[in-house]
């Protein structure tokens, strides 16, 4: 026995306690004794023994009594009681039982059999036991499994209704969905969304491969299917094919689902097209305006620039041509001289190149016959071709006439046949020229300049200059008209630029056609005019009577200018008042005002500027003719609204020949 049993013995003869206790013992048990029902109770409570042997006639609480009293209390209710008794009626039998008693056991005991009926009390007590103990455990169980079921009834449910509602939302969803295998690409299942957007019935579409629709090729696809599964990536961009051909662009945003097993990709479509194609303009339109920024901003720069370098360069090709003027013919310095000028000029023609590509330059258009002009001056544009290079003219007979300017549209053909001989592969070149009038359907898919140009007009012309050299790639054709940039050499590349400014001055475009290495054709279009070609006269001016001597009054901040001017106005036989600002000319003028026969002034100058200095001098003289002079270009100088007016505008750097006719007009302007 592992464990000693507890024997509660309850009767009040003690020769019965000392047999039972002495045979306990000897079976090995552990017991307790109480002499009374009172006494029984108590030590049943707080004991808790295993097995009770009850005397049935005590004094005072009978063994009745105390059996009903345990089995009353939820603490002794289960312990087995076995009636000890001498003398019991069958009826008593039968009360002791109806209480709740398990056995009874005869006086004079009989050791084996007291044993016997302990230990088989004892066993069914342990049975009884451990079958509530088994009892227990399988209502815990069934408990458990009760609920388990209601769990599983309730996912179950869940999951239904979570299906219905995916699949209420997969099938009226308004966005595309599809669910594709990712082994194969398949598409198994697709919404009515996905059919009205690609254009195939939802049967068709469920038997396609997504390579079908998908314009990438397979190693793209399912190097795009293996990231999604693996959720590396779940957003991709695409271009699908529709049924009717067209291609769309779409974003697929896609994620793995469990499915039998497996895995699916539940992938919804969003089409980008209208998207890509609103910021496809956003970034042309900002780019647009960085180049107009640009523009602007080096146009205040150039136009600074020009006025220093054009001041300083005045003073250079004064000095240069008065000291050709003194240098006899036949001197050995005088070429060295000449050349220095002509360097000196063609600086000059450098700044103005610029500012013309920045559109700073005004000239005055008229009505131009673009096909007798380049008739009229094919024998220039040959000259300056080199040889191996030949020309073929295809000019028709009647007139092509746009407005433009002949001097400037002379610039043009230069630097178009520059641009041509230069692009010559090997030893030879071909080169075409021809006038033509085309229409904006004919050109539109070309490429246009200046870049995010509109065809405003329904019918152009043209002048058409192509050759046979090495032609121009596709990433250098939005560079080709920047300043200076070439594939040639470094130093040269303004020619195109200068055409871009004059023909956008005019309100044209140039289009321009090219292929690597099979030549190129630049076509420059110019809105028709109204009016009849015009021919250009040359206007005759009046000698400057230097017998009676005119005094100048000379308005300059810069010295080293206003010491060349003085030199130059001299030479020309006029007297000269020079004055280093406007303050000190308003003063100079107050006091020689009726000497003073016109007013030189320059237009930036510290303190008051020539447009102050002007308005000042002409409230003392209102007739007072005055030539106005800037480093700047004539547009930037003569912008603004100033109510006083110059009668000339003189850019510097300026010869003594073009002071000399600046002066006869302001002098002459109204004689």
């Amino acid at each position: 026995m592992k464990k000693e049993q507890i024997v509660l013995i309850v009767d009040d003869n003690p020769t019965n306690l000392s047999v039972l206790t002495e045979h306990l013992k000897t079976w090995g048990f552990d017991f307790m004794v109480a002499r009374n029902g009172e006494s029984g109770i108590k030590k049943a409570i707080q004991g808790k023994p295993d097995i009770i042997l009850l005397d049935i006639y005590m004094p005072g609480m009978d063994g009745f009594e105390v059996c009903h009293k345990l089995r009353s209390n939820p603490e002794t209710v289960q312990i087995p009681i076995i009636f000890l008794t001498a003398n019991i009626s069958q009826t008593d039998k039968i009360k002791g039982l109806d209480m709740g008693a398990v056995d009874y056991i005869t006086k004079p005991f009989e050791s084996e059999e007291v044993l016997a009926r302990i230990n088989r009390h004892l066993e069914i007590n342990r049975l009884r036991k451990q079958l509530e103990t088994q009892n227990s455990q399988i209502l815990l169980q069934n408990s458990r499994l009760e609920e388990e079921i209601l769990k599983r009834k309730y996912i179950e449910d869940e999951l239904k209704e979570r299906e219905a509602m995916f699949r209420g939302m997969f099938e009226y969803h308004s966005a595309p969905m599809i669910l594709i295998l990712p082994k194969s690409g398949w598409i198994i299942k697709a919404n009515q969304a996905a059919a009205d957007y690609y254009g195939y019935s939802i049967q068709e579409l469920e038997g396609m491969l997504i390579s079908n629709i998908n314009q990438e090729s397979s190693d793209v696809i399912f190097d795009s299917i293996k990231k999604a599964v693996s959720n590396v990536c779940n957003v991709f961009g695409f271009k699908h094919k529709l049924k009717n051909g067209e291609i769309r662009d779409v974003e697929v945003h896609t994620s793995p689902i469990p499915w039998y097993g497996g895995r699916l990709l539940f992938s919804i479509i969003h089409d980008t097209t209208d998207r890509k194609l609103a910021e496809t303009k956003q970034r042309e339109l900002e780019e647009s305006n960085l180049r107009l920024q640009k523009a602007e901003s080096l146009g205040r720069m150039a136009g600074g620039v020009a006025h220093l370098f054009n001041n300083y360069l005045y003073v250079v090709t004064g000095n240069l041509e008065m000291a050709i003027e003194e240098v006899p013919n036949n001197a050995p310095i005088r070429e060295n001289l000449i050349e220095a000028m002509n360097a000196a000029l063609r600086s000059a023609d450098v700044s103005g190149m610029m500012l013309t590509y920045l559109g700073q330059t005004i000239t005055k258009s008229e009505a131009l016959d673009i096909t007798e002009f380049c008739r009229n001056n094919l024998s220039t544009f040959q000259s300056s071709i080199r040889d191996k290079i030949s020309v073929k003219v295809d000019l028709p007979d009647n007139e092509v006439v746009v407005n433009a300017n002949a001097t400037q549209m002379q610039q043009i053909m230069h630097h178009l046949f520059s641009n041509a001989c230069e692009s010559k592969r090997g030893d030879s070149c071909k080169i075409s020229l021809g006038t033509k009038i085309v229409n904006s359907s004919d050109i539109q898919n070309m490429n246009i300049f200046p870049a995010g140009s509109t065809l405003s007009e329904d019918k152009y012309g043209c002048i058409e200059v192509s050759d046979s050299g090495c032609g121009i790639s596709e990433d250098d054709m939005h560079k080709i008209f920047d300043p200076f940039f070439t594939t040639k050499f470094t130093g040269r590349g303004l020619g195109l630029a200068v055409i871009l400014g004059i023909v956008k001055s005019w309100g044209g475009i140039i289009c321009v056609d090219s292929k690597l290495n099979h030549g190129s054709c630049f076509m420059v279009c110019l809105p028709l005019s109204l009016g009849s070609s015009i021919k250009q006269t040359k206007e005759g001016h009046r000698d400057i009577d230097t017998k009676n001597r005119a005094t100048i009054l000379l308005v300059e901040d810069h010295d080293m200018v206003r010491k060349m001017t003085d030199v130059m106005l001299r030479r020309l036989g006029f007297d000269v008042v020079p004055a280093a600002n406007g303050n000190e000319a308003i003063k100079l003028f107050s006091r020689h005002n009726e000497s003073i026969s016109c007013l030189i002034t320059d237009l930036s100058m510290p303190g008051i500027d020539g447009w102050e200095t002007l308005a000042e001098i002409r409230k003392i003289q209102p007739n007072i003719p005055a030539v106005l002079t800037s480093g700047y270009d004539e547009a930037s100088a003569m912008s603004g609204e100033n109510i006083e007016r110059p009668q000339v505008f003189l850019h510097k750097p300026y010869s003594m020949d073009n002071l000399k006719i600046a002066l006869e007009q302001a002098l002459f302007k109204d004689a």
